[in-house]
């Protein structure tokens, strides 16, 4: 409008100021034309009254507002309309039309949206103690002065008029707040629902790509347990196995097959950590024992065959990853088994001495785990394996179940628990791992449950 708002004044009530100095000035011309009138009608006090007070209150009301002391200027601007209106009573006498410029003055308290309701309040009930108390005592002139009925008639018709104006423009502003306030919350509901269809795209496409990866996984799982090897039900080597990943994909494997008619290899592995990284180098491990691709390798030395992985699957080459393993062969004409671990538990051989009393021996070697460091000798062990004999070969996560008090399941108790089992309708496997959850207090183990049973 012509004017420069000042940088303190928000940017949502610069209108409201650029109409406020507008007021002002009008006030000031039209106080200082109604001052020439008085004094053209011979009422001189009314007539200084606009000259020595009113019109300098609306010019320093328009310096202060200039200066964006806004509440400072609409104060004096109140209180000169007030004065003015008391003055003109107690002068002219209640014809005048004071009650109409109330409801205008009254109006104003409600026009500047920054007074606060106590503030309105105050105001309003200063306004009414001002009208009574003027109603009682003035209603009749003071003075000789008298004026003309049509003069008369002229005040009574500018203060509707006034009145008329200041409730119009209290209306409309009213009116083009709420609009304002309207437009703003509409085209707010407009940008959260643009923002929700964001959200719910963003999801929808998560939700999908979560689904692809799942169900890319679950080809995984299913590709994991298509090599295992299948339970071996006759013959005289015999096989069972579980295997219960703690997620879709463990870093558990295991495997068996005969190197020619007599040998029988069996292995079980056990990668560090979980998930794809833990499977895929679990996998290619397997593959690697089953097609027998691990250059310069003898598989039926176990000791060899440890030495071999340990080179090909250095943990420097492969994610800082390691595993460990219990590497068997079996000659079936010697009943001789030669064996070596590498950082695995040590497997359980159930049998009987010559006078039938069972006994539990266990297997492994003392040797470092597979692809924590390089150039590592490996050695191996032999043992007889008596007729009837079972061989438990498994992970660590068969017996180390946490259990509701905290503590863990140690590799002892689990032996000693696997020596008191006494298969009945269920499998040793089985019952084993009915014990583990019920230790644990949860259908879901913390690790991956892999165990193979060899009877010979």
């Amino acid at each position: 409008m012509g004017y420069n708002v000042p940088e303190n004044i928000a940017p949502e009530n610069a209108k409201f100021f650029v109409i406020t100095r507008f007021a002002y000035i009008f006030g000031g011309i039209s106080h200082l034309i109604l001052g020439i009138v008085f004094w053209l009608l011979c009422v001189k006090e009314m007539a200084w009254f606009n000259f020595a007070y009113s019109l300098p209150v609306f010019c320093i009301a328009f310096i202060l507002n200039l200066r964006a002391r806004h509440e400072a200027a609409f104060f004096l601007a109140f209180s000169e309309l007030l004065m003015h209106q008391v003055a003109g009573v107690y002068v002219l006498g209640w014809g005048v039309g004071f009650q109409y410029f109330l409801i205008y003055l009254a109006g104003l308290t409600f026009f500047n949206a920054r007074w606060r309701g106590k503030i309105r309040v105050c105001v309003i009930v200063l306004l009414c103690a001002v009208f009574t108390a003027l109603y009682l005592y003035c209603q009749e002139p003071a003075c000789d002065y008298v004026l003309s009925k049509t003069i008369y008639q002229a005040f009574f018709l500018s203060s509707s008029l006034t009145t008329l104006v200041a409730l119009s423009m209290l209306i409309h502003y009213y009116v083009q707040a709420a609009t304002r306030a309207e437009q703003g919350l509409t085209e707010a509901n407009n940008q959260l629902s643009k923002k929700n269809l964001e959200i719910e795209k963003t999801l929808e496409e998560r939700n999908q790509a979560f689904s692809h990866l799942n169900a890319e996984l679950q080809e995984a799982a299913r590709y994991v347990r298509e090599i295992l090897p299948e339970p071996i039900m006759e013959g005289p080597i015999r096989t069972d196995w579980r295997f219960i990943p703690s997620t879709a994909l463990g870093g558990d494997a295991f495997g068996h097959h005969w190197l020619d008619e007599d040998r029988f290899v069996l292995y079980l592995i056990d990668v560090s950590g979980h998930g794809v990284g833990a499977a895929l180098l679990s996998v290619s491990i397997m593959n690697a024992l089953r097609a027998q691709s691990l250059p310069r390798t003898d598989f039926s030395d176990p000791a060899s065959v440890l030495e071999s992985l340990n080179q090909a699957f250095s943990g420097e080459d492969h994610g800082r990853m390691f595993f460990t393993i219990w590497y068997g062969v079996y000659s079936k004409s010697t009943r001789q088994m030669i064996y070596a671990s590498g950082g695995h538990p040590p497997a359980l051989l159930f049998g009987e001495n010559g006078n039938s009393a069972p006994y539990v021996s266990q297997l492994r070697t003392p040797n470092f785990v597979i692809g924590g460091m390089r150039d590592v000798e490996y050695k191996k062990a032999a043992c007889t394996i008596p007729e009837g004999g079972i061989l438990y070969i498994f992970s660590d996560g068969v017996y180390e179940v946490r259990k509701m008090d905290g503590s863990v399941w140690r590799y002892q108790e689990f032996a000693d628990y696997m020596t008191r089992a006494k298969p009945s309708e269920k499998s040793r496997l089985d019952l084993l791992h009915s014990h583990a959850r019920n230790l644990a207090n949860s259908e879901h183990l913390d690790d991956d449950f892999t165990i193979l049973e060899v009877m010979f």
